[in-house]
């Protein structure tokens, strides 16, 4: 890896098949997921949020090693706040910038996986950490 640093972005629809696609690639390329979804930051709010924690257990096939290899991806922003607290957009920013210095520092590849800022995912990189932050990640 070079010394720039990586955000992979996994973004699409509701139930199209995100967090698997997340799950496959973070775990070919050393990674971690940070959950964008806007209702899996809730915790006890499972039914319906598309919550499901067993995708994060992946198989595949290693070709050098020739055999499978299995494991959980870690993830992060999903269960952390109470229905009851106030969460907005700054606060999850601020959470989702502290969980992608966490995965920089195991040297890993923080992977964002949601539908929450589809339109806006850029912007806030923008307001919140300015153009610097822009110009040492690299979009791939």
């Amino acid at each position: 890896m070079n010394s720039q640093k990586k955000l992979i972005v996994v973004l699409g629809p509701t139930a199209s098949g995100k967090t698997k696609i997340g799950v496959k690639l973070s775990a070919e390329f050393n990674g971690e997921i940070i959950s964008a979804d806007s209702r899996q930051v809730y915790q006890g709010m499972d039914i319906g949020s598309g919550k499901d924690l067993a995708e994060y257990n992946f198989k595949i096939f290693d070709f050098k090693r020739k055999k499978y290899r299995t494991g959980k991806i870690p993830y992060h922003l999903i269960d952390v706040v109470s229905p009851r607290q106030k969460f907005d957009l700054a606060k999850f920013q601020k959470m989702a910038f502290q969980a992608m210095e966490k995965i920089y520092q195991k040297k890993k590849i923080p992977f964002l996986v949601g539908v929450w800022f589809q339109k806006r995912l850029w912007i806030f990189f923008i307001i919140i950490h300015g153009q610097e932050t822009l110009g040492s990640l690299e979009v791939l």
